[in-house]
C-alpha cells in the first residue's frame, strides 16, 4: 500500500508546473547559501520528480530473484546494490543524464535567477 501511495504522490507532484515551485526553490537555494554556485544550477535538476519516477520504475522492473540469489550467495545488501543493481541500472543513469543535460541546456530563467556572478553564468544568461 505504501508503494502505491508513494507512486501516486510522485505522479501528483509531476503535474505541478515548474514555474510554480521556482520561487520556493530559489528561497531554499538562497537560504542554504548556494546562490552564485554551480550547485544552485545542478541540485534542483537532479531532484526532479520525473527523474525520480524513471529511477523508481526501473528499479521496480529488476526481478527480486536476483537480489534473493545474491543474498543466498552471502552478499550483503550494500554489495548486492553496488555489484548487481547499479550495473543493471546503467541505462537509466545514461538516459537521465542526457535528459538533465538537455533540460539544463534549454533552461534560461533558472540560471538568471540564481547566478549573478558573470564568471559562472553561461553566455546566454549573462546580463
Amino acid at each position: 500500500m505504501s508503494m502505491l501511495l508513494a507512486g501516486t504522490m510522485l505522479l501528483a507532484v509531476m503535474v505541478i508546473p515548474a514555474q510554480t515551485v521556482m520561487l520556493p526553490q530559489f528561497s531554499v537555494i538562497y537560504k542554504l547559501g548556494l546562490a552564485d554556485s554551480y550547485a544552485a544550477l545542478i541540485l534542483p535538476a537532479i531532484a526532479s520528480p520525473m527523474y525520480i519516477f524513471l529511477f523508481r520504475q526501473n528499479f521496480l522492473g529488476i526481478p527480486e530473484s536476483i537480489e534473493e540469489a545474491a543474498k543466498l550467495d552471502g552478499a550483503s545488501a550494500l554489495r548486492t546494490f553496488l555489484q548487481l543493481i547499479v550495473p543493471l541500472a546503467k541505462p537509466i543513469y545514461a538516459a537521465v543524464t542526457i535528459l538533465v543535460f538537455i533540460a539544463m541546456w534549454n533552461d534560461f530563467v533558472w540560471p538568471v535567477m540564481v547566478i549573478s556572478d558573470t564568471g559562472i553564468a553561461s553566455t546566454g544568461a549573462k546580463n
